[in-house]
This record gives C-alpha cells, sequence and structure tokens, in this order.
C-alpha cells in the first residue's frame, strides 16, 4: 500500500542541527526508510519560529502560560512584527534553499535506484507559519516560484494572517484578517494548497468559507476522540469532506488521547473516526432521499453517542455508520462487535427517555464503502435485536 504523510519537521532539524542528511538522518523521517515503508509521497515542512527573530520578547512563553499559543500583542495592538517577520521570511528562503540541495541529492540517487526497478517517492516542500508573508502578497509568488507548494497559515502565534488554535475561546473565535483572506484567494490562483493545522476555529470556518478549492489540516486529529484545541470537531471534518479536504493524522501523543503515551490503536481509533466522519454525509442523504427524517447526528450524553438518529413510518430508527475506504481487510458492518452493540443500545435506551419517545426502535447498520463523493451505500435493516443485560 502507497501512502502519503502531509507534514514532518526533518527538513528544518537537519537544517538547524546538521543531524544528517535528507537521505539518511537519525531523526524520525528520511528518503531511504519512507521508500522501505511504500511511502507515495512526503510534505518536508520548512519551519521558522517567529519568537526566534523577535528582539523584544513580546511572545508569551508557551512553557509559562496556561493559554499556549496566546500572544502578547505590540503597541499597536496586533501581534505583528514586521522587522521579525522579514528576517523569517530570509531564514525560510535559505532553508528552502537548503531543502532542494537536498532534494537533488536524492533525486541523484533516484535515478540510481530506478535502474534497479524500485520507485521513489515524491517529496514535496511547505512552509509553516504564514507569518513570514510579513503582509507581503508578492511573497506567496516568491515561495511558489521556489518550489513550495503548501503553507500552513498559522503556527502557534497570531501572525499577518489570523488567529491559532488556543485554550483561550476568544482567540479561537477569531478568524482570518483581511490578508488572510488575500492570501487564501492567491495561494488559490497559483495552484498552493492551504493548510488549516494550528489555524484557530473562527480561521478554519473562514478558510471554508472564501477557498474556491480543497483545503488540507496535515497534521490534526479529532477533538471528539482528544479534547485539543489542535484537534478538529466533528463539523470541521464534515466541511473538510465536503470541500473534497483530506486530514493527515497527528502521531504525537497530547494529539491523539488525554493521558500517556499513546499507542498504535490510539492512531487506529482517529483515523477510522475521520474516515467515518467522511462517511455520515453520504449515509445522511441516502436516508433523506429515501424518505427518513433525520431527527439528530452525533447526538451525545455524556461518553454515550449515537450516528444517526431517524424516523420513517411511525418508527424510530437508530443507525450506527462505518465509513472504510475498502473492504480489502474487514467488512465495516463486522467493526460493530457486541461491545459496540452494548454501548449503543445504552445509548438509544438514554435518547427514548430524554425525549420520552413511545415508538417502536429498530437497529440499522449502514455502510460507505469507497471515497469521498464516490461511496457505495449499504443498508443492513434491523441489523441486530438489543441484547438482554
Amino acid at each position: 500500500m502507497r501512502w502519503i504523510d502531509m507534514h514532518c519537521d526533518t527538513v528544518s532539524e537537519i537544517y538547524k542541527n546538521r543531524k544528517g542528511t535528507l537521505m539518511k538522518n537519525t531523526l524520525c523521517v528520511d528518503m531511504e526508510r519512507l521508500e522501505r515503508a511504500g511511502a507515495q509521497m512526503q510534505f518536508f515542512a520548512c519551519f521558522v519560529n517567529l519568537k526566534d527573530y523577535r528582539t523584544d520578547l513580546r511572545y508569551a512563553d508557551e512553557k509559562k502560560t496556561k493559554n499556549p499559543g496566546i500572544y502578547i500583542k505590540n503597541a499597536d495592538g496586533t501581534g505583528e512584527d514586521k522587522e521579525s517577520e522579514d528576517r523569517a521570511y530570509k531564514a525560510v528562503r535559505r532553508m528552502i534553499s537548503y531543502a532542494k540541495e537536498e532534494i537533488d541529492r536524492c533525486n541523484q540517487a533516484d535515478r540510481k535506484i530506478k535502474q534497479q526497478n524500485t520507485c521513489f517517492l515524491n517529496p514535496v516542500l511547505t512552509v509553516e507559519e504564514g507569518g513570514v508573508l510579513g503582509g507581503k502578497t508578492e511573497r506567496i509568488d516568491e515561495l511558489y516560484e521556489e518550489g513550495v507548494r503548501l503553507m500552513t497559515l498559522t503556527w502557534n502565534y497570531e501572525n499577518c494572517i489570523g488567529s491559532p488554535n488556543s485554550a483561550n475561546r476568544k482567540v479561537m473565535r477569531k478568524g482570518l484578517k483581511p490578508f488572510g483572506i488575500e492570501t487564501v484567494r492567491r495561494m488559490n490562483e497559483l495552484g498552493m494548497i492551504v493548510d488549516v493545522s494550528h489555524l484557530s476555529d473562527g480561521g478554519f470556518y473562514d478558510c471554508v468559507k472564501y477557498s474556491e478549492f480543497p483545503i488540507v489540516a496535515s497534521h490534526s486529529n479529532a477533538r471528539s476522540l482528544c479534547l485539543h484545541p489542535r484537534n478538529l470537531t466533528d463539523e470541521m471534518l464534515r466541511l473538510l469532506g465536503n470541500k473534497g479536504g483530506v486530514a493527515g493524522v497527528n502521531f504525537y501523543s497530547a494529539f491523539l488521547r488525554k493521558e500517556g503515551r499513546a499507542e498504535i490503536s490510539d492512531i487506529v481509533k482517529h483515523i477510522l473516526y475521520m474516515i467515518d466522519k467522511a462517511g455520515e454525509d453520504a449515509v445522511a442523504a441516502y436516508l433523506e432521499h429515501n424518505g427518513y427524517v433525520i431527527r439528530d447526528r452525533n447526538w451525545r450524553k455524556n461518553r454515550l453517542e449515537l450516528d444517526i438518529v431517524a424516523t420513517k413510518d411511525n418508527g424510530l430508527i437508530i443507525v450506527e455508520v462505518k465509513t472504510r475506504s475498502n473492504t480489502e481487510y474487514i467488512k465495516p458492518q463486522d467493526a460493530v462487535n457486541w461491545q459496540k452493540i452494548r454501548r449503543i443500545v445504552i445509548a438509544a435506551d438514554a435518547y427514548v427517555k430524554h425525549f420520552c419517545i413511545d415508538a417502536p426502535v429498530r437497529f440499522d447498520i449502514i455502510t460507505a464503502v469507497g471515497d469521498a463523493g464516490a461511496f457505495e451505500i449499504e443498508h443492513i435493516k434491523e441489523a441486530f435485536y438489543p441484547p438482554v443485560f
């Protein structure tokens, strides 16, 4: 299976610390290992921390504040500093030049590898921290000409584009600045991918609104599984899918689980959960087309959840949605084991009591197999009966 990784900091690390080369190093990612692992494409981020280029230490220390990502404003009332942005822009340009040299060396090795009838992966350069633009649209064009094909609009601080994700609700509600909207539109014109990871919730919704093309969240997980502001809500996941965009799963433990060290099973949970949310829209459309009335989607009470609750012919239908890209390893419906059935039935009982519903209840499973926009729907009516606990 060929796969794509939309974000890594390898280029930034080897540039700053000279820890090996892009072809081979002691970090987590290098070209040799990516090829052995069957990667199809790797996005390499050129990242600069604007705080490192400021001389006045106006940024709050994210290790000492309860709200990481909160900036200290300048005298003009903004979180912007043109001089530091200019210095950071020059630094990222140097990093891009270094990355291109590294990629050229990999391409030379690629020619030798192809002689052995193997397929090398495709590296893609990105910029993480749109603040380096410094409010200058022409810099987007310059970065594109240098080979940059994706830009993460913000990092952990406010910049000329918008605000970051944060534990502070006021910051999270902030949308794109006028230059941020201009940036999205210019990136669309050039064909540069808009990346919303690190962006505030308000900024995310503005990107959905103003971008004419699909957007991505290069390294963000499901907020419903791990309550971290960097992760995406269910609504965001649906909007991302409806826009034709994609999300790249972040393997960092803090974004996978609330406490402790994350395991592979945590990564799988987030992957399957996000795929399921993408398929729910297709399932809801299918139900409505077939005469069902949707009462609720993703109804929750405490830790219980129902995917879709619908009505038809005076009956209440509890729908469990299962989405997969294919059925190579397991049929989606086979993932509904007895433990899952038990939780669905308990949640359905809570729903009926909460809304004082007096109607027959049916439990269905609907599977959506394929990709967004081209799902194959299978509706299994009366998929199971409530067990006796």
